[in-house]
């Protein structure tokens, strides 16, 4: 009942319009508040030269876009040549043949790209051929790179080769020379004389007869007088005098060794000695002169060479033989026993310079020591057994 009562009102009232009074909408608009208007601007007046820069903008952006979008669909896929790889099961092979199949594994999916990229036959077979040309540029400039590494190796191997063939040569040339300087048999012809000459004076001895005369105590025996009070005669004497040595040799020097040779050969040695005596005033003059032949041996060491200078050192022993004796008393030459064998063993240094390859001087300071012979002959090597002495002379050297 409500339902229908509602409707039937809805009914009588849906066409139902009261007239709009005169003036109502202009009171309605009169009471509103009038709107503020908003100042007007002046227009504004854009130059011709900033016009022209936004087209020129414009225009560089398009093309940009464009060469971008060339260029990315130029590009080979790099999405599916990674799952290309990525499913690969190959074994692990050098870096030439995995470019080499990396490039293939790349190339042979975008001939199947034409229908999903929108690329015709030709942009891919133009694709095609440029990729070859650079894999064979690739290869070119690799085997370029390849070559030219192995130029330089080969340079640096002959340099090398070069180098170890100069030291080796010279290392030839310094052995050689060294070789063959201390191979030279040489001769040496030389002169030596000892520093200095001896001189002294002895008393001359009363005779046993002498001294059995004069004799006070007879227990005393002739050689207990002799040896614990010797007694000398009233105004005699003997001076001595020894003169130094002088000696002249030819000795050859045979190598052993590139440092050690072996030197011999005969040495002649000269001495004399003056004795003067004198008994009562009256003074006896007597001259004796021994002629020795001596055989030396010796060890010579070379030590140091430079150019033509060469510094040794040698050692060794001689024996001396009196071949001649000679005594003049007052102008009277008399008799006298030859003197015993002279040993003696000596040493020096030397200092060589040749003035021409096969000729050379020496110079050999040295000292030597005179061993006591037991006999009775007085000369320098009793009274002076150790001697310096200095020897110089010409050494002939001679290829073997």
């Amino acid at each position: 009942m409500k339902d229908e009562w509602i409707k039937k009102l809805r009914d009588q009232l849906a066409d139902y319009e009261e007239p709009v009074p005169d003036g109502l909408w202009a009171e309605i608009e009169a009471r509103l508040p009038k709107p503020t208007e908003a100042p007007k601007r002046a227009a504004r007046t854009i130059p011709l030269w900033a016009k022209w820069a936004a087209a020129a903008s414009f225009v560089g952006l398009i093309t940009g876009i464009g060469i971008l979008n060339w260029n990315q669909e130029e590009k080979p896929s790099t999405p599916f040549t990674a799952e290309v790889k990525k499913g690969s099961k190959t074994p692990m092979k050098s870096e030439e043949n995995a470019k080499d199949e990396t490039l293939s594994e790349a190339i042979v999916p975008q001939t199947c790209k034409p229908m999903k990229t929108g690329r015709s036959i030709d942009e891919i077979e133009t694709f095609d051929e440029i990729k070859a040309g650079e894999e064979n540029m690739t290869v070119a400039e690799n085997k370029a790179i390849e070559e030219e590494q192995a130029v330089e190796e080969k340079k640096t191997i002959e340099k090398s080769k070069t180098i170890e063939a100069v030291l080796k040569e010279q290392s030839k040339e310094v052995a050689t020379i060294r070789n063959t300087r201390h191979s030279e048999v040489s001769f040496n012809l030389y002169a030596s004389n000892g520093f200095g000459h001896q001189t002294n004076k002895n008393g001359v001895l009363m005779s046993q007869q002498m001294l059995d005369n004069y004799r006070i105590d007879r227990n005393l025996t002739t050689a207990g007088t002799r040896a614990d009070s010797p007694v000398y005669l009233y105004n005699y004497e003997e001076k001595q005098e020894h003169y130094q040595p002088i000696s002249f040799g030819l000795t050859a020097n045979i190598p052993i060794s590139s440092a050690f040779s072996l030197s011999s050969g005969v040495v002649y040695t000269r001495l004399r000695s003056d004795f003067t005596n004198v008994a009562d005033y009256l003074v006896y003059q007597k001259q004796m002169t021994l002629h020795y032949i001596g055989i030396p041996l010796n060890v010579q060491y070379h030590a140091w060479q430079w150019r033509g200078l060469n510094i040794y050192a040698t050692a060794g022993a001689q024996a001396d033989f009196n071949v001649k004796v000679r005594v003049v008393t007052d102008g009277t030459e008399v008799k006298m026993e030859k003197d015993r064998t002279q040993w003696s063993v000596g040493g020096a240094v030397g200092i060589q310079y040749d003035i021409i390859p096969q000729l050379g001087v020496y110079a050999e300071p040295g000292i030597k020591y005179y061993f006591d012979n037991g006999s009775h002959v007085h000369n320098y090597f009793k009274y002076k057994p150790t001697n310096f002495n200095l020897q110089v002379g010409l050494r002939l050297n001679i290829k073997p």
